[in-house]
């Protein structure tokens, strides 16, 4: 079973929009790793002060997002066939403008052949 989190840096921004301190910055990137496993391949807990993935491996642009509910956005990011080929990924982050991870989600490996796409959902929460 997959883990996710809203970072606490996430939940700072947050409050601060909110009482008009400062704009929300958008979320631009998604960034990839293989460091969110354990040995046995399970995912690992999130610590809500995480602020990096464990080993990030490549990051790009997201390809665009859907609201699914009056608190969650979904958003995604493709992989091209010729993008972090054979590697294993184990975990995503959401990167917002001032690149600040502001969500993480780990998961099962997910291997990355050189003659497929892949897509990536991670969705945020309020």
């Amino acid at each position: 079973m997959a883990n996710s989190i809203t970072t606490k840096i996430a939940k700072e921004k947050l409050i601060k929009a909110r009482c008009g301190e400062k704009p929300l910055p958008k979320v631009m990137k998604m960034a990839f790793g293989n460091g969110g496993t354990n040995e046995g391949g399970e995912p690992l807990e999130i610590d809500l002060e995480q602020s990096t993935l464990n080993n990030e491996i490549g990051r790009k642009n997201i390809d665009g997002y859907k609201i699914t509910a009056y608190n969650r956005c979904e958003y995604f990011c493709t992989l091209l066939e010729n993008e972090l080929v054979n590697e294993k990924i184990t975990e995503v982050a959401l990167i917002d403008e001032e690149d600040d991870v502001i969500a993480i989600r780990n998961f099962k490996a997910k291997y990355k052949d050189n003659d497929m796409q892949l897509r990536f959902f991670i969705e945020d929460e309020f």
